[in-house]
């Protein structure tokens, strides 16, 4: 009777050892399909996606392949020493690339695009962008960190390439706005309106710099949402140049923080290790069990 007893507790023992190894080895594989999610997502906004795209000074092929690909690629945005340097799109309206990337497949980070009541040209007064904020700096990521005075002076620079030239931008204010407010969104602004306009923003500005647009440039705003409020807006406020200038060398592939190894991410990585680590202590318990009742 002691031996039926002592293996009906070691068989209902090894049920509950099973089951809380199940139950373990179930949240650890969600957790790890959510890291995973989650690294799918930022990996589609990673810029590095789009590095074999960029035009540089001397090789503009590979962009001219992406545009035939889609044709509402039109130029290439970048801001200096952040993760903002993606081609950029324009729609039929302000929804089609919300979901959409630059190579036109499925994407929730989706694209940066133009208003699409600019004229691709740039010849509008004011010119306005709109892209996702995205985790991990990707494409409009990083906005919140402008807030900050001391990153707003240190970033200042970047490029907006289109018409097949690179023209330098000034990041002159960064504000806030509300996404309905039409003093701020306002690509049809006229040049006699200009002054007011910019007068506008610059009351709005948490921060500003003394490169305000000069004779000839026109106003370029980068928008995304803010988290804080529900239609709040960020926004940089740039100075577009009216002067070409050579493409800057392709470093995106070289600066781009590698997230995972042979094309998997670290997360799911991770989580292999602790399940072979857990189904190996499971067997080694089970095996220790084994020869306790072997002995008996």
């Amino acid at each position: 009777m002691r031996s039926a007893g002592r293996r009906i507790v070691a068989v209902i023992d090894e049920a509950i050892n099973l089951i809380v190894l199940t139950v373990v080895l179930a949240l650890f594989l969600f957790g790890a399909y959510i890291l995973w999610d989650s690294g799918q997502i930022a990996k589609e906004a990673d810029a590095v996606r789009y590095a074999q795209y960029k035009p540089t000074e001397s090789e503009h092929l590979t962009f001219s392949q992406l545009c035939e690909r889609n044709p509402d690629v039109f130029g290439w945005l970048t801001v200096d020493d952040t993760k903002i340097d993606y081609p950029v799109v324009q729609g039929a309206d302000n929804f089609e690339y919300i979901n959409l990337s630059a190579e036109r497949e499925f994407s929730l980070s989706g694209s940066i695009f133009l208003d699409f009541r600019n004229s691709r040209e740039m010849t509008d007064r004011v010119s306005i962008f709109y892209g996702h904020h995205m985790e991990r700096d990707n494409m409009f990521g990083c906005f919140d960190a402008f807030a900050d005075e001391d990153f707003f002076a240190a970033h200042q620079t970047g490029s907006l390439f289109y018409n097949g030239q690179n023209h330098a931008l000034r990041i002159f204010a960064f504000l806030r706005a509300d996404g309905y407010d039409q003093t701020v969104y306002a690509p049809e602004t006229s040049d006699a309106e200009s002054g007011a306009y910019l007068r506008g923003l610059l009351e709005l500005a948490e921060q500003k710099s003394d490169a305000l647009p000069e004779e000839g440039e026109r106003i370029v705003l980068l928008s995304t949402c803010a988290s804080s409020e529900t239609n709040g807006r960020m926004i940089l406020a740039a100075a577009v140049s009216a002067r070409p200038e050579p493409a800057a060398a392709d470093t995106a592939a070289q600066a781009a923080r590698r997230h995972s190894l042979w094309g998997i991410p670290y997360a799911v990585w991770i989580a292999l290790v602790l399940l072979v680590l857990l189904l190996t202590i499971y067997w080694r318990h089970r095996k220790s069990n084994a020869k306790k009742e072997s002995s008996r």
